[in-house]
């Protein structure tokens, strides 16, 4: 068996985003073939949820520590941390670690011992090292030519496993015979990135249609809450946060998906899983990433410009005319989505990049590539001294 590390602080957080999903997503993926045990080392607070599935897997081993927090700053240090991490990674002897990187110093990467290989996963074009980086998963193809361009060539860009919703069948006879439209959101509850273009635009849409139309918005930050209370708009219906079952429910009682985020998407998982639930989607561009927009066709997708409200509004107002076309529309985005989340293929390659992982730096013909990324993480050593 080969034991494979997975630490991050906050996986088990109840509202987290799409990259700690993917650690989740990937641990299931090698306990459940035959060659993995699993160790999570992460951050145990009263504001974690582990799944049954995980707690139950005899596959899977938990490594709890407390500690104060992460400072805010590069390179990132935990706060009076109550483990001493490399202590506890030499008595679990992983064969791989898996992290996440999102600073270009992180003090924790780049002191594990560089006799362990690395994978990371970088949602936003980062890179630290300890100079062993098997591979880097990014998130979306803008952070890959950033990666690409620093020098970082076994970067790629990695789709989180996401299951087709298997019982629709009954979905689309549910929209013809309601009355309601519903048009959901999902995300964070994160300030930093609200994003008020959703709420205006059904303001204006619930002004023309009344109780014909419903907008459950899921994860609300307080901006959020205050903006619908300022103006006094009905028919929206807050929920604070969901299981991943409920999250599926959710998804399969929507008819639009009504995507609303300030910085945009790297990759855009929230709208991928709205579309294998065969729902139709409105998005708007990002200040900062747009990765998410190849996502969108019509008919099954509409893309309006930044802080346009008016646009936004007609494309929802678009969808609830053509609500007798959602059962056309809504497959084929479900058949979009799927060529690139499709969990089969993702799962192979997971296990394969794994495997190899595990292997790859102990075997004599591979010495050139060691001294390759030795000689890259002197460099980044360098730079940032000097920086």
């Amino acid at each position: 068996m080969i034991d494979i590390v997975i630490l991050h602080h906050s996986v088990f957080q109840k509202i987290t985003g799409s990259s700690e999903k993917l650690l989740i997503d990937i641990a299931f993926i090698l306990a459940n073939s035959s060659r993995f045990i699993v160790h999570f080392i992460y951050a145990n607070d009263e504001n974690i949820n582990i799944p049954l599935e995980i707690l139950q897997n005899p596959k899977i081993r938990l490594h709890p520590f407390e500690f104060d927090g992460v400072e805010p700053n590069e390179p990132f240090k935990y706060i009076n941390i109550s483990i001493d991490i490399n202590v506890l990674i030499s008595e679990i002897n992983p064969k791989v670690i898996l992290l996440l990187v999102w600073g270009n110093t992180q003090n924790l990467i780049k002191n594990l011992s560089s006799s362990i290989p690395l994978i990371l996963i970088s949602p936003f074009g980062s890179f630290t090292t300890n100079g062993n980086v098997r591979k880097v998963y990014v998130s979306g193809a803008s952070n890959l030519r950033k990666l690409r361009f620093r020098g970082i060539f076994n970067s790629v860009i990695f789709f989180n496993p996401i299951p087709i919703e298997m019982s629709l069948k009954n979905k689309f006879i549910k929209r013809l015979n309601s009355r309601t439209v519903i048009i959901g959101r999902s995300g964070r509850s994160d300030s930093r990135i609200f994003d008020p273009i959703s709420i205006f635009a059904f303001a204006k849409l619930h002004l023309k249609y009344k109780n014909r139309v419903k907008f459950i918005y899921l994860n609300p930050s307080p901006e959020a809450k205050e903006l619908v209370n300022i103006l006094e708009i009905k028919g929206i219906e807050f929920i604070d946060w969901l299981s991943k079952e409920e999250l599926s429910v959710f998804y399969n009682n929507i008819d639009i998906f009504a995507h609303s985020r300030r910085d945009g998407e790297t990759l855009g998982v929230s709208i991928a899983e709205a579309m294998l639930h065969q729902n139709v989607v409105v998005t708007h561009k990002g200040m900062e990433f747009n990765d998410h927009l190849f996502l969108i066709n019509d008919p099954y997708g509409k893309v309006v410009p930044k802080d346009n409200f008016d646009k936004y509004y007609e494309a929802l107002d678009f969808y609830v005319k053509n609500i007798d076309k959602l059962s056309i529309w809504g497959p084929q985005a479900q058949k979009f989505a799927n060529s690139f989340f499709d969990p089969s293929i993702i799962s192979k390659k997971i296990i394969e990049d794994f495997v190899n992982a595990s292997s790859y730096f102990n075997k004599p013909s591979f010495l050139i590539v060691r001294i390759w990324f030795n000689f890259q993480y002197w460099l980044y050593t360098l730079y940032y001294r000097v920086k």
